[in-house]
C-alpha cells in the first residue's frame, strides 16, 4: 500500500476548519503543517485540529517529505502562493475562485505545466449527486431537446457578517456574488452544457451597506442552443436551485437530496430521491488519485480558468450594459 499522501495547509481561516472535518475522512492522506501569517490563528487552528504550526510559507514548503499543499486563503493571494508552491515541485490544491483574474489563472497553469505537479480547482459542487443525476438523465434523452435552464445560488451571509474584511473590498473583490458562491454556479453550468457563447449581467450593490456587489443577473447562451438565466445574490436567504427545461420534460432540483422529473403533457412532478454526499472530502479524494498519477483532475486549471473567464465576461458585460461574446479557453484547448 502507498504511503499516506504529506500534505500541508496554507490557510488557517473558517473555511480551512471546515475542510479538516472532511480531510480526516480521506484514506490516504496525512496533514503534516499549517501556516497563516496571523499568529493566534494558525496558533488557536493548530490546538484545535492537532496540525503542527510553522512560522513562515518557506519552512512550510520545505517540510521533511512534503508532497502537496491545499491553498485554502484570499482568492487575491492564490497566484503567488500556488506559483511558488509549484516552484518547489509540490503539487497544489487551491480553493475557488481559482485567482482573482483570468491572467492570474493562466500563470498558476503555467507554473504547473511547467513543473509537471498537479493543479486542482475545489469546484465542489459539480459535484453533488442531484447534479450528475440530472446531466445523466439529459445526456440519455429524457427531456428531449433542452432548451433552457434556471440557475439560482444565494446566501444571507452578506447581512450577517457586518462587512469586515477582504471580500467586501471591491478591490479585492469586484463582486462578491459571483465570487463567493455564484462561481459555483457558473461551474455547474459549465459541467452540464460546456462553455457559453454569449454572457448578459447585470451587477449592482442592492442591499448591504457600503460598495460590494452583492447581486447578479445573468443570461447566458450556449452553443447547443440552450440559453440560462443566472440568479446570484449574497443579500437573499439559501437558495440552491436549477431547472433543466426540455421539449419533453423538465427536470428540477432546491435542494440535495431530490430530484424533480415533470414529463410531457403531466402537471405533476416525479420525486426522485439522491444521497447526499460529501463533495469537500470527495474532491480532496479525487486530489490525492491525481496525486499519485492515477487520474486526471475533473476540475483541474483549466476548469478553474474557463469559470474565471466567464465571471470577467459578466463583470465587462456589466460595466459596458451590454452582451460580450465569451470565446472558452476549454473550447480553444480541448
Amino acid at each position: 500500500m502507498d504511503k499516506p499522501l504529506r500534505v500541508a495547509l496554507l490557510g488557517t481561516g473558517t473555511w480551512a476548519s471546515i475542510c479538516v472535518k472532511s480531510l480526516r475522512e480521506v484514506s490516504g492522506m496525512e496533514l503534516v503543517g499549517c501556516y497563516s501569517p496571523l499568529r493566534a490563528e494558525r496558533e488557536a487552528f493548530s490546538k484545535e485540529t492537532g496540525i503542527p504550526a510553522v512560522t513562515s510559507e518557506e519552512e512550510l514548503f520545505g517540510l521533511p517529505g512534503l508532497e502537496a499543499v491545499l491553498v485554502l486563503t484570499p482568492n487575491f493571494l492564490h497566484r503567488d502562493q500556488v506559483v511558488r508552491a509549484a516552484s518547489r515541485g509540490l503539487h497544489v490544491f487551491v480553493e475557488k475562485p481559482m485567482a482573482s483574474n483570468p491572467d492570474e489563472c493562466r500563470a498558476m497553469i503555467e507554473a504547473a505545466r511547467h513543473a509537471n505537479v498537479v493543479l486542482f480547482v475545489g469546484h465542489n459542487s459539480r459535484r453533488e449527486l442531484r447534479f450528475r443525476l440530472m446531466k445523466k438523465m439529459l445526456e440519455d434523452g429524457v427531456l428531449g431537446q433542452p432548451l433552457m435552464a434556471e440557475i439560482c445560488y444565494t446566501s444571507e451571509a452578506g447581512l450577517l457578517s457586518g462587512n469586515q474584511g477582504w471580500r467586501y473590498d471591491p478591490e479585492r473583490t469586484p463582486s462578491l456574488a459571483l465570487a463567493q458562491i455564484g462561481i459555483h454556479a457558473i461551474d455547474i453550468l459549465h459541467s452540464i452544457f460546456g462553455p457559453p457563447e454569449m454572457v448578459q449581467a447585470w451587477i449592482s450593490n442592492a442591499a448591504m451597506e457600503g460598495e460590494a456587489k452583492d447581486l447578479c443577473l445573468a443570461h447566458l447562451k450556449f452553443g447547443n442552443a440552450v440559453s440560462a438565466m443566472f440568479t446570484n445574490a449574497y443579500c437573499i436567504p439559501r437558495v440552491r436551485s436549477l431547472n433543466i427545461l426540455g421539449t419533453t420534460g423538465n427536470l428540477f432540483s432546491d435542494t440535495e437530496t431530490v430530484v424533480y422529473n415533470q414529463k410531457s403533457r403531466s402537471i405533476e412532478r416525479e420525486p426522485i430521491q439522491v444521497e447526499q454526499n460529501n463533495t469537500v472530502r470527495d474532491e480532496f479524494e479525487e486530489f490525492v488519485a491525481c496525486c499519485r498519477g492515477e487520474r486526471e483532475p475533473e476540475t483541474g486549471g483549466s476548469e478553474g480558468l474557463a469559470a474565471m473567464e466567464v465571471m470577467d465576461a459578466m463583470l465587462r458585460s456589466a460595466a459596458l450594459k451590454s452582451p460580450v461574446d465569451y470565446v472558452s479557453s476549454i473550447r480553444n484547448n480541448p
